[in-house]
Parts: structure tokens; sequence; C-alpha cells
């Protein structure tokens, strides 16, 4: 670490900086962000087929399965790796998440442990830094992130139904 002068220290210089806070105005792959799109307007359907318990309890149903399967699987499990699944709780794991059209297990891991790894930087995939919109949606949607680099989640990548779920993550939404 360097000083400045005896009291005031600073950061060593780094090649990271912080992201930038202008808002990111980077082009939406239409084509992967369709099921996305899908699954999150779905509910306007109600103005066609009206409102019945039935609809409620699966909507209610459908949001609560796909936040556990998001928070438990593609977060706690695939990217921070914070318990252990035989491979079909796994699979069945990374197909629930999936529904939820966040994109693939091995896409979502790999890019949130990015997150980690470079958080709050202009490498950061996620930050907060660039607004709300960016944070939550925006970063799923653009062609910039549409990769998945498997030597940074090999750990699960060696497993072949997560590398075909991820590749079919249109599939679960469905």
């Amino acid at each position: 670490m360097t000083t400045t002068s005896e009291s005031t220290p600073s950061a060593p210089t780094s090649r990271l900086r912080r992201a930038p806070v202008e808002r990111s105005h980077e082009r939406v792959h239409f084509k992967d962000s369709l099921p996305f799109y899908l699954v999150n307007l779905s509910p306007i359907l109600i103005v066609v087929t009206g409102i019945s318990w039935q609809s409620v309890a699966l909507l209610m149903i459908t949001f609560w399965g796909r936040m556990f399967f998001i928070t438990a699987g593609y977060h706690r499990y695939f990217s921070h790796k914070s318990f252990k699944l035989a491979r079909v709780p796994q699979f069945l794991f990374a197909f629930g998440a999936t529904s939820s059209a966040q994109k693939g297990p091995l896409w979502w891991a790999q890019h949130h442990r990015d997150h980690h790894r470079y958080s709050d930087t202009d490498l950061d995939v996620h930050s907060p830094q660039r607004g709300f919109w960016w944070s939550h949606v925006g970063w799923i949607l653009v062609d910039s992130h549409a990769h998945t680099d498997f030597d940074k989640i090999s750990d699960f990548a060696k497993y072949p139904e997560l590398r075909w779920i991820n590749k079919y993550d249109w599939v679960a939404p469905w």
C-alpha cells in the first residue's frame, strides 16, 4: 500500500477501476431474451382468461418455485457451492432454475462468480453502479454477456446434462 501523506493511505494502483456510473447502452440479444420476455409478460394473459383460483395458484406456485430454484440453485448451489447434491437433484435444480428464463446454470454461475471476483469494477457483469435495471435484468439480456466460459465453471461443466440444459435453456420455461 502506498501513502500520499503520513496519515492518508491510498489504495495500490490496479488495472481495475470502479464501474462507470453512466448507463449501459449495450445491444439486447432478442432471440436469447425471448423466453425471458414471454415468462415475465405471461401474467398479462389474465385479461383474456380472467382470474380463477387455479390461475392464482399456478401463478404463486411458479413464482415461488422459480424464486426458490434461482436462489437455492443458481445462486447458492451453482455459484457459491454452499451444499452438495447428487446428479439427479442437481439436474432438477438446474431445470427448475432454467424455467425462470435467466439462461442456463453454467452461464449464470460463471457470470455470478465473475461478479464476486470483480465486484464494483468495470469488469463486474451486474454492477449496481450501472443502474437498477442493469444489475437485475440488463446483464442477462445483452450480447456482450451471451457466452459461457466453461473453463471458469469447470467444476460443473464436466456434467453433460448441465451442458445440455445450459445450451437448451429455452426448453424449461415452456
